[in-house]
């Protein structure tokens, strides 16, 4: 009866040293997915930084290009009216050169 016994526990201490290294398995799988997990949300939020970064940069580039495109439209503009102006003036000095050599 007591070897019996002593079977029986002996089974039963198998099997519960066959569940805790399942278990021990089971948590070590456990934790390499969670370091796997933890470290792919670090690359995550580190890529999220730089995008958001360079999303900054470019809305900061953007900015300053329009300003200097405004700049040169005005620029231009300025330009294309002096232009004018010179041209203008050219034909009136052709003119009057020409009335001149009429009257002399």
């Amino acid at each position: 009866a007591l070897d019996e016994a002593a079977r029986k526990l002996e089974v039963e201490c198998s099997a519960l040293r066959a569940e805790k290294e399942d278990l021990e398995a089971a948590l070590g799988s456990t934790e390499s997915v969670k370091d796997f997990l933890a470290a792919k949300l670090k690359q995550a939020e580190a890529d999220l930084d730089l995008a958001q970064t360079a999303a900054v940069e470019t809305q900061r580039q953007q900015k300053s290009d329009q300003e200097v495109i405004v700049f040169l439209d005005s620029r231009n503009r300025q330009l294309e009216a002096d232009r004018r102006l010179a041209a203008e003036q050219a034909a009136t000095a052709r003119t009057d050169l020409v009335n001149e050599r009429d009257t002399a």
